[in-house]
């Protein structure tokens, strides 16, 4: 719906993490809250492009907000945002004085060291190049000054975030073809055309099938197949 603002709930399907990314055979477990993932230290979650990276995270500060909460306050922050003018320090006590927090150094301090914020960085793969290593430096510093302050940041594979000692990777596991029908049906696909394209999805070559694991390429097959009226 492009013409009102939809509830990210109304639409969102529960991604699932693999947690042991070196072990090929790793079973990829639903992640429901935070209170899912570990409590401690800096964490990378990695997908690929249209993998549903940043409506992850936005659901994880949801659930924070929820019963199923780990206990902090989640401070969201979307690192494209950044320039050098504009750098993660500033964007940080931006968004917590949106939040309704007095902010100061010193006060920031306080906070860090209180073990109760989260903070959740969007987009570590959309920075420019040039403000990459400040932002490194800055979140790795930050580790290791305050062990009770934990970062969650989503990126591309191969990005600088992923190097860093302080930060372990996991990774957003892709979609199978036993998903296609709950996920279709909950971003409200009807059941006539919901059918029709299964329909047309299993008949389809193995390189289409092959495409069908993001939720970004499943919609767009749902956008081209209502506009079009035929399986691309």
């Amino acid at each position: 719906k492009r013409d009102k603002k939809v509830k990210l709930s109304a639409f969102y399907y529960p991604s699932r993490v693999i947690f042991d990314i070196e072990n090929e055979e790793a079973v990829p477990k639903q992640v429901s809250s935070l209170k899912d993932l570990p409590n401690q230290g800096g964490l990378v979650i990695q997908g690929t492009v249209g993998q549903g990276k940043s409506i992850f995270l936005r659901y994880l500060c949801i659930k924070e907000l929820s019963k199923q909460s780990s206990g902090r306050i989640p401070v969201f922050v979307e690192l494209r945002k950044l320039e050098a003018s504009f750098t993660l320090e500033q964007a940080l006590f931006q968004a917590l004085t949106v939040l309704g927090f007095e902010i100061s150094d010193d006060l920031f301090n306080f906070y860090a060291e209180s073990g109760k914020l989260v903070i959740l960085l969007d987009g570590f793969d959309e920075l420019d190049e040039s403000l990459v290593r400040n932002v490194t430096t800055k979140l790795e510093f930050w580790s290791l000054r305050y062990p009770l302050l934990q970062f969650i940041v989503t990126s591309r594979p191969c990005a600088d975030i992923q190097k860093l000692n302080c930060f372990e990777v996991l990774k957003l596991a892709p979609l199978t073809t036993s998903e296609h029908k709950p996920f279709l049906t909950k971003i409200g696909v009807e059941k006539e055309v919901l059918k029709n394209l299964l329909l047309e999805i299993e008949k389809s070559t193995i390189e289409i099938k092959e495409l069908l694991t993001t939720p970004l390429l499943l919609t767009l097959l749902v956008v081209v197949f209502q506009s079009e009226g035929s399986f691309p």
